[in-house]
């Protein structure tokens, strides 16, 4: 009727799942580091652009050209430069 288990398994046993728990909260935090640097990335690229088009527009070049297909606030201001 009782099933009786021994220490040393019910220590690997735990040991197996702290192993586990470590190794994917180690996957989470590089999955969100990574995922942090590809949304920053995302903003900050097109906003270089268009500081970079603003700034030849402030030096008197007026052949600046941007080309933006992306319908939120930061392409809106691309497509007014």
């Amino acid at each position: 009727m009782f099933s009786y288990v021994s220490a040393g398994s019910t220590d690997d046993s735990a040991e197996r799942a702290k192993n586990m728990i470590l190794a994917l909260s180690t996957g989470a935090i590089i999955a969100a580091i990574g995922f942090a640097i590809w949304v920053t990335l995302s903003i900050t690229a097109p906003i270089g652009k268009a500081v970079d088009a603003a700034m030849r527009l402030a030096d008197g070049d007026l052949t600046v050209k941007l080309d933006s297909d992306s319908k939120d606030e930061v392409g809106m201001l691309m497509s007014a430069l």
